[in-house]
């Protein structure tokens, strides 16, 4: 069983990095709704080793599950209100990291969609382009007529 102390101290740390977390999440957003996806992949680049972090300290927790959290020892009653007070922001955060992801994923395909469309466009005046020359050409060159019949 994990005492208070040790889950104490990574409900802290899992605290610390969802701040992290959520914090280059509105960058990311950010970038994304401007279109600097230069920048947007660094935000990303960024965040994976507190996304690596994280996944660690849960895994850690983990242990605790099962645990009867009313046999386990704590320093004070208080260092286990605050640990509780803490779970329940990193909760709200961890709900707010997925909020912050389905929204720049949204904001990544209708930048995706718009970008495809302008590109049909631009499709279609090559195309028109095209035709207009080769009609151009034609009718500079006076076109096929057969003068050799009589």
């Amino acid at each position: 069983m994990i005492n208070g102390s040790e889950i104490s101290v990574l409900v802290a740390k899992r605290h610390a990095t969802l701040v992290e977390l959520v914090d280059l999440g509105y960058e990311q957003i950010g970038a994304a709704r401007s279109g600097r996806m230069n920048e947007l992949m660094h935000i990303l680049a960024k965040k994976q080793n507190p996304l690596a972090a994280l996944a660690a300290i849960s895994k850690q927790l983990s242990r605790a599950v099962g645990d009867d959290p009313d046999e386990r020892d704590w320093p004070s009653i208080e260092m286990r209100n605050q640990s509780r007070e803490l779970n329940t922001q990193c909760d709200r955060m961890l709900k707010e990291l997925m909020d912050q992801e389905a929204e720049c994923e949204q904001v990544l395909v209708h930048s995706r969609d718009q970008i495809q469309e302008q590109l049909a466009r631009c499709d279609g005046a090559k195309r028109a382009n095209q035709s207009y020359n080769q009609a151009s050409q034609t009718s500079q060159t006076g076109g096929q007529l057969d003068l050799s019949s009589g």
